[in-house]
């Protein structure tokens, strides 16, 4: 397939990278400027991202002790269950063709999450996020790393909030530099704190 078959800019990365012709049997594209790579190389890729979130529900979901099944059946999918609905692969160009040579490579089994019975990474950011507004917003607004606040350390405990707010804020500075969201401003750049209000409104009241 060339890197005009998929939409997520990695992979058609990685398909330039690993491309050993020029012509996609796929899209039907072809010429010096199309760079297409073996079915096989971009899956193994592929594979080695997916097992950083996703495992075999053979092994990774409990089974019952009397009967010896999977327990949490609601938690596993299969490989195309994964690729559309978890993975959310796009595949611009494709008729069908593509997404079920995909699925036919990976292994054949059932798919769940790599932690089936934890908080999934957005939930645990998100539960986040709102323990510190709340620590922010009502409690502790300016000294709130240095002095622990014992609910938010109760819902770290709970598993309502994964994160620590130090270790919170660090994993969002982190991802804003992986992803160039971080910006230098020049020296004697002026910031205007603004405020949205509803249409009647001043900033003394209602008119």
């Amino acid at each position: 397939m060339c890197s005009s078959c998929f939409s997520d800019p990695h992979l058609a990365a990685f398909v330039v990278s690993a491309a050993d012709g020029h012509v996609c049997d796929y899209c039907d594209a072809g010429g010096e400027d199309v760079s297409a790579a073996a079915l096989e190389v971009v899956v193994e890729y592929m594979l080695g991202q997916i097992d950083l979130e996703y495992a075999s529900a053979d092994e990774a979901l409990p089974r019952d002790p009397e009967t010896k099944g999977r327990m949490f059946g609601e938690e596993e999918f299969d490989t195309r269950e994964l690729l559309e609905g978890h993975v959310e692969l796009d595949l611009p160009n494709d008729d069908g063709r593509l997404m079920g040579d995909i699925a036919g490579t990976l292994p054949e089994q059932d798919w769940c999450r790599l932690n089936p019975l934890g908080v999934r990474d957005d939930e645990a950011i998100g539960n986040s996020w709102t323990a510190f507004r709340t620590v922010v917003s009502h409690r502790r607004r300016f000294f709130f790393l240095q002095q622990p606040d014992p609910e938010l350390s109760r819902d770290v405990a709970w598993g309502e909030a994964a994160f620590s707010i130090p270790e919170l804020l660090d994993r969002i500075a982190a991802f804003a530099a992986a992803k160039g969201l971080l910006v230098t401003m020049p020296a004697g750049s002026a910031w205007v704190r603004c405020q949205a209000m509803r249409d009647g409104e001043t900033a003394f009241g209602p008119l």
